[in-house]
């Protein structure tokens, strides 16, 4: 795990925390090993030990029972430390990673959860800067375009206009200077 805590703190000193308010590794090895295939282990450890909460302890039982009780306890708890050291043999590389692995296995949940929430973030976020990278693309592109046209067009105008201009303007004052002269 890691995390951007900006200049307050140091990657290093960050795991260290994480590290140190994770479980131990043998709590996470049971906590996944509980939830394993739908809680089916921590069924049937409940199972066998509410059967064995409910066997007296008053010595009522008969012998064949009380034996048969005290093995079925014995196989449980042999059963319950197996499945714990399978579990931990199975995650050992995330349970001892001192970057604080252990969380993701003791919270599937929220992991994939925040995976999911990163995810859609970065595709909005990329969606969002494609979005905004083609459309200041296109205003430029565009805006040049059209001046571009515009000065052409403006072009064809300008040089007809100019000469029709400098025409009325010498016609004009041939007009008023030839009228003058006449007077």
């Amino acid at each position: 795990l890691t995390a951007s805590v900006g200049f307050l703190v140091s990657n290093r000193e960050f795991s260290k925390f994480v590290d140190s308010i994770a479980p131990p590794p043998r709590v996470a090895a049971v906590v996944v090993m509980l939830r394993h295939n739908h809680a089916v282990n921590a069924l049937a450890l409940g199972a066998g030990a509410g059967l064995l909460w409910e066997f007296p302890a008053d010595g009522s039982l008969p012998i064949v029972l009380a034996g048969f009780a005290r093995l079925l306890g014995v196989a449980l708890g042999a059963g319950a430390v197996c499945l714990v050291a399978l579990f931990f043999e199975e995650n050992r590389e995330e349970l001892l990673d001192p970057c604080g692995g252990r969380w993701l296995l003791v919270l599937p949940e929220s992991s994939q959860k925040a995976r999911l929430q990163a995810v859609k973030v970065w595709s909005k976020l990329r969606l969002g800067a494609t979005g905004a990278v083609v459309e200041t693309g296109t205003a430029f592109v565009g805006r040049r375009m059209i001046e571009s046209a515009v000065e052409y067009g403006a072009s064809w105008w300008s040089s007809p206009l100019e000469r029709t201009a400098a025409v009325a303007v010498e016609a004009a004052a041939a007009a008023v200077g030839g009228g003058g002269t006449g007077a």
